[in-house]
């Protein structure tokens, strides 16, 4: 009886961290294969991390990353307090200011309409496409969302060994318009916990579309029940305006880190956040997003060979892709 019994406890507390449902026309076999093997990728990358032989490597400030990513939700620190590798950091910034001036980057990068949302924002630019981002071997932007240094924090974060499930290079551009979409407070869904880095390219400030976060609105934070009053957008989107959050939450507590080139912000975006509404300038940014392997986002990265990223444990785990995981 209290094998049965944890099992079914296992059980509940897994369903009740997956928040979207399972796809739709697809038969009631697939829903419940598609379900199962990702639990069940999601249970052996946890028990490999638990049992992992690396030395924890993590210094001081990634140690403090995690610890307020647990209690806030939120972390901001640097490149250089991370100790990440100088070279790869110059190269990465140089390529994302150069896709930024490419016309070819800014054609496949413009926002398309959302056919569920209905709204298209014309603002934002992904500069890496908006497809499965596949690459032969791993490149400037693929050795950066898997450096060690990062996948350790995620995988300590998350508590498992993390999948890349996607990244990209950011550019936010004036809209001329009132905040919409992302530039308005929102929870991501998907799983009860997840992971996002923000790599800033260009200075941030409030003019330039600064992120804004919520601290302890993450789903396993102190405030994680926290209900403001909505809007809804097209397709039944719900947002929340400044006004409605500052009824909840006084604006003295909200975060809206700024910073240089180099500023890295972690955050867990099951919490409220919102960003890149420019008033002047522009936002640059390079972003990675890490999940537990259970987690229902589909994963749009596929890398066919790491290098001499293959010795990494972390690192063959994050690149594997869910569609050819065993």
């Amino acid at each position: 009886m209290q094998g049965s019994s944890l099992v079914w406890r296992l059980k509940q507390n897994l369903t009740s961290q997956v928040l979207p449902e399972d796809p739709t026309n697809v038969s009631l076999s697939s829903k419940v294969r598609w379900r199962w093997r990702r639990y069940y990728r999601h249970y052996l990358s946890t028990l490999a991390w638990h049992l992992r032989a690396e030395t924890n490597a993590r210094k001081q400030e990634s140690n403090r990353v995690v610890n307020e990513l647990r209690e806030n939700g939120i972390a901001v620190t640097d490149v250089e307090k991370l100790g990440l590798n100088g070279d790869l950091i110059r190269n990465l910034m140089k390529e994302c200011q150069s896709l930024a001036e490419s016309p070819h980057a800014l054609a496949i990068g413009e926002d398309r309409h959302d056919n569920i949302s209905g709204v298209k924002k014309s603002f934002f630019f992904r500069l890496l496409g908006h497809d499965t981002i596949c690459v032969d071997r791993a490149d400037i932007f693929s050795r950066m969302a898997l450096d060690p240094i990062l996948l350790s924090i995620a995988n300590e974060y998350l508590r498992c060994y993390s999948r890349l499930t996607r990244y990209n290079v950011w550019l936010n551009l004036p809209s001329h318009e009132d905040p919409k979409s992302s530039q308005l407070w929102h929870r991501d869904y998907g799983d009860g916990v997840m992971l996002k880095i923000f790599l800033m390219v260009s200075s941030v400030n409030k003019e330039n579309g600064a992120f804004s976060y919520i601290p302890c609105t993450q789903l396993g934070g102190r405030r994680r029940d926290l209900d403001p009053p909505v809007i809804y957008e097209l397709g039944n989107r719900q947002r929340t305006l400044d006004e409605q959050m500052s009824e909840v939450v006084a604006e003295s507590e909200w975060v809206t880190p700024s910073g240089g080139p180099g500023t890295i912000i972690f955050a867990d975006t099951s919490g409220f956040h919102k960003g890149g509404f420019v008033q002047s300038g522009r936002r640059l940014l390079f972003k990675a997003y890490y999940t537990r392997w259970i987690c229902m986002v589909g994963c749009t990265v596929k890398i066919n060979d790491l290098g001499d990223l293959s010795h990494s444990r972390s690192a063959k785990w994050a690149a594997r892709r869910a569609t050819t995981f065993f």
